[in-house]
């Protein structure tokens, strides 16, 4: 928490005067993206214990290793701030967002990364929106963590996540990627032993795993994920990426 409040504080420059993440109103004069009536829920979401383990979101491993996220997503406030990473014109969101998910990372991960990737965008919502979501993450956190941003994987085919199950997706997951030959080398030829898989949301777990899964595949020892929100494993709420 009090790393948190550090970082805010230090980040109150980068972000000019922007529309609220949490209720679309003007954001705090002093430059961060949540207003004052909005700021209490939002350190709230970023510290919410797992309903299952009752862990902190930092500590969570209901789902096997732990994964480095800001939060829950749920109905209200977080679906709402995934929309703006997913859609927003103003792309600082992105880039506040992939600053403290660099906290996270440190926190969680003491070792150093030779890279880091991301899992690409259908090329229908690069389009729409126009640009790649979690290519902008990625590419905001590699300089925090000291190394290059690398495009590992090409996405194939159009069809949208949310419109499979979780059984469909994970039987079509590897079909619908592939790496990028030679991505995965570093500049003396040699593979990539640790690299940090970056994407927006984990739902099903379907995408990030079937493409931790391929980049092992092709040598890379280690893929560690990270994402901005997780959906907590419990009945009644339907994923939906």
């Amino acid at each position: 928490m009090q790393t948190l409040k550090s970082f805010f504080s230090r980040s109150l420059d980068v972000i000019s005067p922007s529309r609220c993440l949490c209720c679309g109103l003007s954001a705090c004069g002093e430059g961060l993206p949540v207003c004052s009536d909005c700021i209490g829920e939002f350190y709230r979401l970023l510290n919410t214990a797992c309903t299952a383990c009752g862990r902190e979101i930092g500590g969570c491993e209901c789902d096997g290793a732990a994964l480095a996220f800001l939060f829950w997503y749920a109905p209200g406030d977080a679906h709402r701030m995934i929309s703006y990473i997913k859609n927003a014109a103003d792309l600082r969101y992105a880039r506040f967002f992939a600053e403290l998910l660099a906290l996270r990372i440190r926190v969680l991960h003491k070792r150093d990364f030779d890279a880091v990737t991301f899992v690409p965008r259908r090329k229908r919502g690069i389009r729409i929106a126009g640009y790649d979501q979690a290519r902008l993450i990625a590419e905001e956190i590699a300089p925090l963590l000291g190394v290059e941003c690398i495009a590992m994987l090409k996405r194939h085919g159009s069809r949208e996540q949310k419109l499979l199950s979780a059984a469909e997706r994970r039987q079509t997951m590897e079909k619908r990627y592939s790496v990028i030959p030679d991505s995965i080398n570093n500049k003396d030829g040699n593979i990539f032993k640790r690299v940090l898989l970056i994407d927006d949301i984990c739902t099903t777990g379907a995408t990030i795993n079937a493409c931790s899964t391929l980049l092992r595949k092709a040598g890379i020892k280690q893929v560690i994920p990270a994402v901005i929100a997780k959906t907590q494993k419990k009945e009644g709420w339907m994923t939906g990426g």
